[in-house]
């Protein structure tokens, strides 16, 4: 079944973001920087892992992660592949 929700605009961002410049910074954490290209090549990574694990729409992805860089690219990953992400504190 087809589901009516509309895509993810996130993905959609990340690529534009990265056209304009592969060396904008998207990220900054301490004295580590991102750009929007390595973001967006690190969620496709993820998102290809995720789809052969069966991540897809429809489909919800738990994340238990720190606030971190690994965090937004796993985000990022699960939007890429049509997923959705459920937050699970890690001090849970």
């Amino acid at each position: 079944m087809k589901s009516s929700r509309p895509a993810s605009i996130v993905p959609q961002l990340f690529d534009l973001g990265a056209a304009f410049g592969t060396d904008r910074i998207a990220l900054l954490s301490g004295d580590r920087s991102y750009t929007y290209e390595a973001l967006n090549a690190s969620g496709r990574r993820v998102a290809k892992k995720l789809s052969l694990d069966g991540a897809g729409p429809n489909v919800a992805v738990a994340v238990c992660l720190e606030r971190s860089p690994e965090l937004i690219m796993v985000v990022l990953g699960i939007l890429q592949s049509g997923g959705a992400y459920v937050p699970i504190d890690p001090a849970y």
